[in-house]
């Protein structure tokens, strides 16, 4: 009898989604007989496969932005392949993502950085940059990056002055003196080679107004003593003007001077009083002393003073007599008779001198 093989494998599915179909087949084997039946039944079979839905594409994206703006990049744009839920994953099949070349126009360049400027400060931080230019090609847009580039420079510490002084003493105290103040520059360290900018002194004007005059000086006044160093004097003002400054002038308004140094003649001690020439109702009574000139000789100038010397005496009232009484009556009225008449001593209480002459009269 004629006899079937063995099925194939199926065949590929010819869909991966959405439904194919797949086939297998087998050979009816005969004998070497003539006019033998074939084998019943097919020799090819089919059936659905891969029925699940297909993956599907979406839009294409917009384009990617250029890779670079010149001098030719790249840009790009995607799509995707979106699959059911209820299907195996299956690949679309199809590009997801195709890319193209863009600004392919020349591209502006910079020059190369200029020197670095000098530094801002020399000390203490400053800053320094460099530049460069974009040289641009027609209708194309700037360079990419900085134009100019700054740095810190010179951050070493740097030398400070000390605080000023105080002024100095104005050198006048009027008609325009000048006074000074200083200052020192301490440097960071010994190796420095900076210094502090500016002067380490200044000097101002000061005291400016008119100063006070002396008037002349006057003549020497006469010596106080004409021997033995006296004295004399001369004298000057002092005149302010009636502005600025009221300080007195400058030196002394009185000069004295030693004059007259020859040694002066000498009085002797003066004598003893004598005799008072009353001896009351006031006398006077006199002293006297001898000028002695010097050994030199060289004195023209007799001694100072009187070489007499008088003085009043005795001055206590004298007794002294009343007027006489009226005569009395004749003792006879003839024949020689005598009458008589009285006066009376008046004395000083203390006094005991008695009035010179007669206190009864007879005649």
């Amino acid at each position: 009898c004629p006899d079937w093989t063995n099925w194939t494998n199926w065949t590929e599915c010819s869909a991966t989604c959405g439904g194919g179909s797949r086939f297998k087949v087998r050979e009816c084997v005969l004998p070497d007989v003539r006019n033998v039946q074939q084998c019943p039944g097919p020799d090819k079979i089919s059936e659905e496969c891969n029925e699940d839905p297909c993956p599907s594409l979406t839009e294409w994206s917009d384009w990617s932005e250029c890779s670079l703006t010149c001098g030719g990049g790249t840009r790009s744009k995607r799509r995707e392949c979106v699959y059911p839920r209820n299907s195996v994953k299956n690949d679309c099949l199809e590009r997801l993502e195709i890319s193209e070349s863009c600004n392919q126009q020349v591209c502006p360049a910079f020059t190369e950085w200029t020197d670095w400027t000098e530094c801002t400060k020399t000390c203490g931080g400053g800053v320094r940059k460099k530049v460069r230019e974009c040289v641009l090609p027609k209708s194309v847009g700037g360079c990419l990056g900085d134009s100019e580039y700054e740095e810190a420079c010179n951050e070493q510490s740097c030398p400070v002055w000390t605080d000023w002084t105080e002024w100095t003493e104005c050198t006048k105290s009027c008609d325009g003196g000048t006074q000074r103040r200083e200052r020192k520059c301490v440097l960071p360290n010994e190796k420095s080679a900076l210094f502090c900018p500016g002067p380490d002194n200044e000097e101002r004007k000061c005291n400016l107004n008119r100063c006070p005059t002396w008037t002349s000086w006057t003549e020497w006044t006469p010596c106080t003593k004409t021997c033995n160093s006296g004295m004399k004097t001369k004298l000057r003002e002092c005149i302010i003007p009636k502005y600025g400054n009221q300080s007195l002038c400058e030196g002394e308004s009185l000069r004295n001077e030693v004059c007259n140094t020859e040694e002066c003649p000498s009085w002797t001690e003066w004598t003893d009083w004598t005799p008072c020439t009353k001896t009351c109702g006031g006398g006077s009574r006199t002293k006297v002393r001898e000028c002695v000139l010097p050994k030199s000789g060289t004195s023209e100038t007799l001694c100072v003073g009187e070489k007499e010397a008088t003085e009043e005496c005795n001055l206590d009232t004298c007794p002294d007599w009343t007027d006489w009484t009226e005569w009395t009556p004749c003792t006879e009225t003839c024949g020689g008779g005598n009458k008589k008449r009285t006066r009376e001593c008046i004395t000083q209480r203390n006094g005991d001198s008695s009035c010179e002459g007669e206190r009864e009269e007879v005649a």
